[in-house]
């Protein structure tokens, strides 16, 4: 539990870190909005697309993921202090630090996040909480990043050296070392392992376009902007405990079509874009701990395969063009995708296991 802790903590000061980096030293130094977006676009390449292999790497080499994680911290640490001193000579040192953040972040990620899927006994609730984390840091990073950099540098890196200290203090491990979902520990005849990733990720990169062009509050200035990364992160932290309590396919059931209805009336009420985030997260623990069931012998793939997924539909977002009338519609229909995709991963009851364990024995030659 302790160790939970220290991996949440830390993920939301290596998402402040790297935040504060992109808005407090990237940003002011590139001025070419083209250019920017493309650097933009370009840590999240690194940041979310170097997870899934590197997290076959942990499985392979079966490297110590709390220490790998603690050397993604340090990592993201380094570049946040490289950007930081960079920014009076120019963008060049700045996009560096950039990139050396977003290679620590991939490091750090992938190596908390398929430990905590391993530790928690099948559990998402301890996953909801880990991804939770992050959205705050994303916020608070990028509002004092954008505003007052001054103070969010030094305070950034600070709470990273903070969370590298932490997640070095030794604990016990507790837990099996293979995730497992119990939607998917009860089937029969288990979905082809391709097929049920493949519809998994399509579910995670529905999600991700959305959030991409989903339509904000306008009206929000000084700190009511972290209202929305707020909504994230308790979308996030309740969809754990709502898939355990629920089962996952209940929890999707009931929260993504409400959410998908909620985002459609955006364009008439825009503050329902609010609660609408809110549910649209609460799928995003549990989409990923039901992949990581259909994987459990390599849950650090499975972890980066889920974020590959999510930087393939935030791409879309900077090449397809949507216009700001058509957001809440856009939004809400790729959200039904997302709920479609996964629902089509079902288990069966425990009757036809019993029945099909049957026809097995006495079929066998």
């Amino acid at each position: 539990m302790k160790k939970l802790f220290a991996l949440t903590l830390a993920h939301f000061t290596v998402d402040f870190a790297c935040f504060t980096a992109l808005f407090g030293a990237v940003s002011p130094a590139v001025e070419d909005k083209t250019a920017l977006a493309a650097l933009f676009l370009t840590y999240n390449l690194v940041a979310f697309g170097l997870q899934c292999p590197l997290g076959a790497l942990l499985d392979a080499k079966r490297l110590p993921r709390v220490g790998f994680a603690s050397l993604g911290a340090g990592i993201t640490a380094l570049g946040l202090a490289l950007s930081y001193l960079g920014r009076a000579a120019g963008a060049i040192l700045p996009v560096l630090g950039m990139v050396v953040a977003a290679l620590g972040n991939a490091a750090f990620h992938v190596g908390g996040g398929s430990y905590v899927l391993t530790a928690c006994r099948g559990k998402m609730a301890p996953s909801g909480l880990f991804n939770s984390a992050g959205a705050l840091g994303v916020g608070l990073g990028t509002f004092l990043g954008t505003g007052r950099p001054a103070l969010a540098f030094p305070l950034a890196l600070a709470a990273a050296l903070a969370a590298l200290g932490a997640l070095l203090l030794p604990s016990v491990r507790r837990g099996g070392d293979k995730p497992h979902c119990r939607e998917l520990s009860g089937l029969v005849r288990p979905l082809p392992v391709e097929r049920a990733a493949s519809l998994l990720c399509l579910a995670v990169a529905f999600h991700a376009f959305a959030a991409a062009v989903a339509p904000g509050v306008p009206g929000l200035t000084g700190a009511l902007v972290l209202a929305g990364p707020v909504m994230i992160f308790l979308g996030k932290l309740v969809g754990g405990a709502l898939g355990d309590r629920l089962g996952a396919r209940t929890a999707l059931l009931l929260s993504l079509p409400l959410s998908a209805v909620l985002f459609a009336l955006c364009g008439v009420w825009p503050a329902l874009a609010l609660p609408a985030v809110l549910l649209m997260n609460i799928s995003v623990p549990i989409v990923q701990c039901v992949l990581a069931g259909a994987l459990p012998e390599y849950p650090g793939f499975a972890f980066g395969l889920s974020k590959l997924a999510l930087v393939t539909g935030t791409a879309f977002a900077y090449f397809v063009p949507v216009s700001a009338a058509a957001r809440p519609y856009d939004t809400a229909a790729l959200t039904a995708l997302s709920l479609l995709a996964a629902a089509a991963v079902r288990a069966k009851p425990e009757k036809s296991q019993k029945e099909d364990k049957h026809h097995v024995q006495h079929t066998a030659p």
